[in-house]
């Protein structure tokens, strides 16, 4: 009977008492690993997974709409104008036609100088688009709005997007206004052809 009762007090004294469980602040038994010691936040762990866009301005959408129907619809009738103008020059007496062909020469010079403000204010822009994606290191830069939805990009792809916007300001320049500079000459040397060939 003692030995069974001495067996059973070593037996008992493996496990902890309340008071040791008291003291060891609970820590045996309930670990349950490194993991649990980790506090939640209760946000996601990272966010650089997710893509970064710029959502278009409705605004901005319908103010470049009608800018755009309206350059189409003017030169449109100024296109109209013109070839119907020049299709009558044939039943003008000949002081007539000398005056109308004055006055085409001033309007083809109109024309070509209106393009060429056009092109070197969209390469204007075009080279500060350039230089902000440059300074920035970001496309879309911070504050600029968009036509539509944009994935933000950073680094060598956004630099690669300033080298493109830079080239195409050169073009614009170049191909611009001297295409205008070339075309009014082309219209004059035409008119001039035509005024004495009559």
């Amino acid at each position: 009977m003692e030995n069974s009762v001495s067996g059973n007090q070593k037996a008992g004294s493996d496990f902890p008492t309340p008071l040791q469980q008291a003291e060891d602040g609970g820590s045996s038994g309930t670990d349950s690993g490194p993991s649990s010691s980790r506090p939640f936040s209760g946000q996601p762990e990272s966010r650089a997974d997710y893509p970064q866009v710029v959502l278009p301005d409705k605004r901005w959408q319908r103010w470049v709409l009608l800018v755009a129907v309206l350059t189409l619809l003017g030169a449109g009738v100024t296109l109209t104008k013109l070839a119907s103008w020049i299709f009558s020059l044939d039943q003008l007496e000949a002081e007539q036609f000398r005056q109308s062909v004055a006055h085409l020469k001033q309007l083809v010079a109109l024309i070509a100088c209106l393009g060429a403000v056009g092109f070197l204010g969209a390469a204007g822009w075009v080279f500060r688009l350039a230089w902000k994606i440059t300074r920035t290191g970001q496309y879309p830069p911070p504050g600029m709005r968009v036509l539509w939805k944009s994935k933000i990009h950073t680094g060598p792809a956004a630099l690669l997007r300033a080298n493109f916007a830079y080239l195409l300001a050169v073009i614009l320049v170049a191909g611009g206004s001297l295409g205008m500079l070339w075309l009014y000459q082309q219209a004059n040397q035409s008119l001039h052809q035509l005024l004495t060939g009559r």
